[in-house]
């Protein structure tokens, strides 16, 4: 059974799990242990700074750190123009936390003097589960602030200054700082892979507050600000929302609130803002409240504002995407190219380029979209959208910003076609697979509709004298607008009326963790039936 009541965001739950003899040898932190001794390879000898756990482990090693704040020690390496850091991994090593980002936190320093950045990733170094914060880079020198960017991260690959680097998962990466004047780049990240992450209230003097040059999966990028691309700057962003950045008016003008020359795929890009720079007669720059100069396929791109106009998208190409209800105007025609996009008004120019798969101008829409919930920010496609079944397959994305898969139906009669935006409309009239269950009971208990094998059920049942344990997969999902999935189990003694199923004690909205669950009946009566309800 499957049900909907109101959509809520998904926690990020990740654990390091360290298996002896496969992944090296691990080295601990503890800010409390009693006899802190390199190499720091038990709870007790564990190091009380980061670092000195660092120095002792070699390329394969992992440290794993448990709760506490930690804001001791420095180091500076010669990969990013000498800049400090709080830690710096400059081989191979895992560092990552016991028990995730809300208990585990590293800080750097924003003195202007003795500024700290809060990690630096070498080549296949990885960070995972903590917050970020407070870092900063930009030494004040009488010549001005020093280069270079990352206040939060700074990754490094063998060629360096490249797409992707190093990897950040399930981080916390806020209030960090890039202030090398127009050197700056990534407030908060730079030269990284970074999944199943948020980056939050960072900023950058110039480029990409959140984060610049890094490839992002699965994150939410919120309240960073620069000069250009208050969001992210020379970025991939796949699933991601990026809301609620803005630009600042340090320069002469300023351009691309969400994103500025970026490529995004299922991205909701909403209430971002570019605001006049410190030279009125740049005014008419200040442009694409939403993207700039960028890319973006299946993405949703709405509500943003641009001072000087285009307060959607300006100078960039579209597929698949809703660009509606920005401010004045959605995006600049003839500088903007937009194909099978929903949008207002209809672009005047209407051709065709085959050979690049990229189509120009052709397929728009201007119908409104329809949302389930508009005014509360909820952007899901609605029954009877516009957007249903009237996208392309072209270089379609096979998921959506939930991870529900594409194309499905918009209704029993259509047949299976891309959706226009970030999220995939199911329809709870389709039964595309067959299976008994509709699009939308299976993406509400986290099958795969277009599967008939994949199916929501008890996986073991086991009888005891009085009682019985049942178990079932949950669904945990990472997705950053994916709702939190409930379960609860009830039985029923009267013929398996829909009417008289009453849910067992202590197993009401029990919270999907991603692995099995089981529960455990305090009573069981003679012809007693039990199920497994799964809502959002």
């Amino acid at each position: 059974m499957a049900h909907k009541t109101s959509r809520l965001l998904a926690v990020m739950i990740h654990f390091c799990i360290i298996v002896p003899g496969v992944w090296g040898s691990t080295h601990y932190v503890w800010t409390n242990s009693p006899s802190p001794s390199a190499p720091y390879s038990s709870w007790s000898t564990a190091a009380h700074v980061i670092q000195d756990a660092v120095n002792a482990a070699s390329p394969g090693d992992t440290v794993l750190a448990t709760n506490g704040v930690y804001s001791a020690g420095s180091v500076t390496n010669t990969y990013d123009y000498g800049e400090g850091n709080r830690v710096a991994l400059t081989n191979a090593v895992t560092l990552c936390s016991v028990n995730g980002p809300l208990v585990t936190t590293i800080v750097g320093s924003q003195d202007p003097t003795l500024p700290l950045r809060c990690v630096f990733l070498g080549t296949n170094a990885m960070l995972t589960g903590f917050t970020i914060t407070g870092g900063a880079v930009g030494l004040l020198t009488s010549a001005g602030f020093t280069k270079f960017g990352g206040g939060g991260v700074y990754g490094r690959t063998a060629a360096d200054f490249s797409i992707g680097g190093s990897i950040v998962s399930n981080c916390v990466i806020s209030n960090c700082i890039s202030r090398a004047g127009y050197n700056s780049f990534g407030g908060g990240v730079i030269y990284c892979t970074v999944i199943d992450s948020q980056l939050i209230n960072n900023s950058s003097y110039i480029d990409g507050g959140g984060a610049s040059f890094s490839d992002l999966r699965r994150c939410r990028i919120v309240g960073n600000a620069a000069k250009l691309g208050g969001g992210l700057s020379s970025c991939n962003a796949t699933d991601c929302v990026i809301t609620n950045n803005h630009t600042t008016s340090g320069g002469n003008w300023s351009e691309g609130g969400g994103a500025d020359g970026s490529y995004l795929v299922n991205c909701l890009v909403a209430y971002n803002s570019v605001i006049f720079g410190s030279n009125p007669s740049f005014n008419s720059y200040c442009l694409g409240g939403g993207i700039y100069s960028s890319t973006a396929r299946n993405c949703t791109i709405i509500n943003n504002t641009a001072a000087g106009g285009c307060d959607g998208v300006s100078k960039s190409t579209l597929t698949n995407c809703i660009v509606y209800f920005n401010g004045t105007q959605n995006y600049d025609d003839g500088a903007s190219i937009l194909g099978y996009c929903c949008t207002y008004p209809m672009p005047t120019t209407n051709a065709m380029v085959s050979s690049s798969n990229t189509y120009y101008n052709v397929g728009d829409i201007t119908t409104a979209p329809s949302f389930l919930n508009y005014s509360g920010g909820d952007f899901h496609l609605a029954a009877g959208s516009s957007c249903i079944d009237a996208g392309t397959s072209v270089n379609a994305p096979t998921t959506d910003l939930d991870g529900t898969p594409r194309p499905l139906k918009g209704s029993p009669s259509s047949s299976a076609l891309f959706d226009i935006g970030a999220y995939e409309y199911a329809s709870s009239l389709v039964d595309f697979d067959h299976d008994g269950a509709s699009d939308y009971a299976e993406v509400v208990a986290g099958t795969n509709p277009l599967d008939s094998n994949s199916v929501f059920r008890i996986t073991s049942i086991t009888p005891a004298t009085g009682h019985v344990t049942i178990t079932w997969p949950s669904v945990a999902s990472s997705a950053p607008t994916a709702p939190t999935r409930y379960y609860t189990v009830q039985y029923n003694t009267n013929n398996l009326s829909n009417a008289s199923w009453i849910n067992e004690p202590d197993s009401l909205n029990v919270i999907g963790t991603g692995s099995t669950l089981s529960y455990t009946t305090s009573s069981l009566s003679t012809n007693q039936a039990l199920r497994v309800s799964v809502h959002w």
